[in-house]
């Protein structure tokens, strides 16, 4: 899967496009400082469909598959580790892994 058309979009910022894996370290970071009701980070990319994962302070994630956006899969990670290695394989283009991982704890 072509992944190079991606963005980073956070709740308390601007979207970035052309994202690499620093950029959701960042954000991971981020996330963890700021106060708030919904503070949220999400990675989109576009392939022929759009895929989108999106984690909250609170280490819940939500992935977002299929043509119509259809499919979320709510998931509740053990630690941040456990979230930059899924935001790694879903920007590497390992769609399908990320899916089965989510829906598998």
């Amino acid at each position: 899967m072509n992944t190079e058309e991606n963005y980073l979009h956070k709740t308390w910022s601007d979207s970035i496009e052309s994202i690499s894996i620093d950029d959701v370290r960042e954000a991971i970071s981020e996330v963890q400082e700021i106060e708030g009701e919904h503070v949220a980070f999400w990675v989109g990319i576009f392939d022929e469909d759009e895929f989108i994962l999106e984690a909250d302070k609170d280490l819940n994630l939500t992935g977002v598959f299929g043509t119509e956006l259809d499919e979320q899969i709510k998931f509740k990670a053990k630690s941040w580790e456990e979230v930059e290695e899924l935001f790694t394989l879903f920007l590497d283009g390992e769609i399908e892994d990320v899916r089965t991982r989510l829906k598998t704890y």
